[in-house]
């Protein structure tokens, strides 16, 4: 891994008549995801064995479908689960200390779009709070250069409320008569990914997706950047204080030098007295009230029970990590080494 972990996806619609092909393609990557592998118990994990790896797989209970992972076996895993009924597969893992959720997902075209999104929002939205890094591949069966879809506008929109990236913007499926893109990389954390694009193994009709994430092999040094937060700045709130100021007291300093620093204090005074309202909001937290709100919005206009056990969840965590960092928060303050800083906060 001296160039950093190596990952794929393949659509590959049927496994076991297209392994032996597979094999060389595997030791390319550190991780490859596969969707419809079309596999059963009936097929034993001895005859898809590739030395060095690990295989994890979910069947499907049926005719196709199917999901698998062939991890490199240097690496422990957890299967995740994600108690529902869509077609997932997730595993955490641990790379250079950081805890990695890495998911593969397929969508068959008779699912309803909304009904896999949904689930894939909840699904997404968990390992968030659990994970580092989040990491899903798959074959969604939505065009997404199509912007005019109804479907491709519920992903997106799904995406943009958890702040996660759709990395591959090449076609994945052509055929004769069609170009589409259906197979994804998603994240959260696209600046950890160094490249991705889409390669042509001749195995199926789908090309294979890939990502490397960028190696952390330097120890770089700490710094502290500070900088002033004007989120919640309040105009209305500047201009009376600056109609308050005692600028006239300039005319009693003699020295230019005191002059100049009498008037930088009272202006950067004025910036560097608000507080922030609730310091304990991280942005982590405000990820979980807008997952929350969104959950609650969902129900309103479902008035489904899964919807109202989803946005009751959201809500318990949101509620609890509020009051968890408040704690650590006032904590920190009370250990402070300089007692005015109670007062000013």
């Amino acid at each position: 891994m001296r160039n950093g972990l190596r990952i794929a996806h393949l659509n590959i619609r049927s496994l076991v008549p297209k392994f032996n092909r597979l094999k060389p393609e595997v030791h390319g990557y550190d991780v490859l995801a596969i969707s419809e592998t079309w596999l059963n118990a009936q097929i034993s994990n001895e005859n898809l064995k590739i030395d060095g790896y690990n295989l994890i797989r979910l069947d499907r209970d049926g005719r196709g479908g199917g999901l698998a992972f062939y991890l490199r076996d240097i690496f422990d895993y957890k299967i995740i689960d994600t108690s529902n009924n869509s077609e997932q597969l997730w595993i955490s893992l641990r790379f250079h200390k950081l805890l990695l959720t890495i998911g593969v997902c397929y969508r068959p075209p008779h699912t309803p779009c909304n009904q896999f999104v949904d689930a894939l929002e909840e699904s997404l939205a968990g390992c968030i709070q659990e994970s580092d890094h989040v990491y899903c591949f798959g074959d969604i069966n939505i065009n997404l250069p199509n912007m005019e879809s109804p479907s491709t506008q519920y992903f997106q929109s799904m995406l943009d409320s958890l702040t996660m990236f759709q990395l591959i913007d090449s076609p994945t499926r052509v055929t004769q008569y069609s170009s589409t893109l259906l197979d994804v990389i998603i994240t959260n954390d696209k600046e950890s990914v160094t490249n991705c694009g889409v390669k042509t193994l001749q195995l199926s009709d789908h090309d294979l997706v890939y990502c490397t994430l960028r190696h952390e092999s330097e120890n770089i040094k700490p710094f502290t950047h500070t900088f002033r937060d004007y989120k919640d700045f309040n105009h209305d709130e500047l201009n009376n204080n600056l109609n308050n100021l005692p600028f006239q007291e300039i005319y009693y300093i003699r020295d230019v030098n005191r002059k100049v620093s009498f008037l930088n204090n009272l202006l950067l005074g004025l910036f560097d007295k608000p507080k922030p309202k609730a310091p304990w909001l991280t942005d982590n937290i405000k990820l979980m009230m807008k997952l929350r709100d969104r959950a609650k919005a969902k129900f309103r206009k479902t008035k489904k029970n899964e919807h109202w056990e989803y946005y009751k969840m959201l809500r318990n965590w949101t509620n609890h990590s509020i009051e968890r960092e408040k704690r650590a928060y006032f904590e920190g303050v009370a250990v402070s080494t300089d007692p005015k800083f109670i007062w000013k906060e």
